[in-house]
This record gives structure tokens, sequence and C-alpha cells, in this order.
């Protein structure tokens, strides 16, 4: 599936570049396993071991998996030294981004789950718009949070003036 590249801005940098958690993906696939297992189960002891069926359980789900998994990994969360964005979807891909300098608030959400297995989601919104681009799911979000604000906050007192490698955090989630 071809992908559009992201398009950069002259200068610009990529700090970091992220997936969902892995959790998410398994928290997924699991319960589409035991279903299959489950139906495989049924049939099989209902109607008899039906060759035929058995394979239209198995490749049914092993299509449903590889949609899950494509989602997964075609939904890519970037921040550079000019901006954060995201993007998402597998056939027809979805972009949201906000420069740094328009970053009015930056939000931090997780479950207890999240608080568990340690993922969250971040929410930035910009100023002046109803715009918001959202890391969901994403391992160590507060972490990645604190690291967005305080980029934000270092564009905004350089006067939008893009942050040179040296200035950039080396903090890698």
């Amino acid at each position: 599936m071809p992908k559009k590249e992201f398009e950069y801005l002259p200068g610009e940098e990529v700090i970091f570049e992220i997936r969902p958690a892995f959790i998410i993906l398994l928290a997924y696939l699991l319960p589409l396993i035991l279903a299959v297992a489950g139906l495989l189960t049924i049939f099989s002891l209902s109607l008899g071991l039906n060759i035929w069926l058995f394979i239209v359980v198995i490749l049914a789900g092993i299509f449903v998996a590889l949609v899950v998994f494509l989602n997964w990994y075609f939904t890519i969360f970037r921040l550079t030294n000019k901006r954060v964005e995201n993007r998402y979807g597998i056939f027809g891909s979805r972009e949201e981004e906000v420069a740094l300098m328009d970053v009015q608030s930056i939000d931090y959400q997780n479950t207890i789950l999240g608080k568990i297995f340690n993922f969250g989601t971040v929410i930035i919104k910009a100023a002046g718009q109803h715009r918001e681009v959202d890391f969901t799911n994403i391992t160590s979000a507060k972490r990645v949070a604190d690291e967005i604000e305080d980029l934000a906050m270092k564009v905004r007192s350089n006067g939008n003036r893009p942050l040179s490698s040296e200035e950039e955090t080396p903090n890698n989630p």
C-alpha cells in the first residue's frame, strides 16, 4: 500500500515518531483469536469437521487480523521542531497537524488500564482554532505531553524561529 511520505517544511527536523502502544494491538487481536477458536470449536462439535468451513473461518480471521494490524501500523504520531502531526488510515490516510507556535494547551488522559500498562492519550489544542491533534493510546503519554509542552514553550519564546538540533530535547519516547 503506497503511502505518501510526510512533507517537511524547510528546516524541519523530526524529534520523534511513534505508533500506538503495542498492548493496544494485542487488545484488538486477542478477542479476534478467541472468536475464531470459538467458532471453529462450535462448528466442529455441531457439524463435524468440515474442511471448507474450517478454511473459510481461518481466512476470515486472518483477513480481519491483517486489517487490524495495518490500521495500527499506519497510525503514526510525529513531533518535529515546527509542528505536531498524526496520520492514520489504511487505504485513504487522514492527517492532522498543529504548528508548535499555535499550541494553546496540552491535555493528558489515561484509564486504569492505561496506568497499569503505561499508555494514554495526549490532546494538543491549537490557539484561535477549533483544531486539535490527538496522540491516542501511546506509550509514556505523560512524558510525551511534557516534552511537547516544553518544545512548544521554547518555540513561542524564540518567536516562531525553528529550533536547531542543539536546542531540541534529545529524549525520545
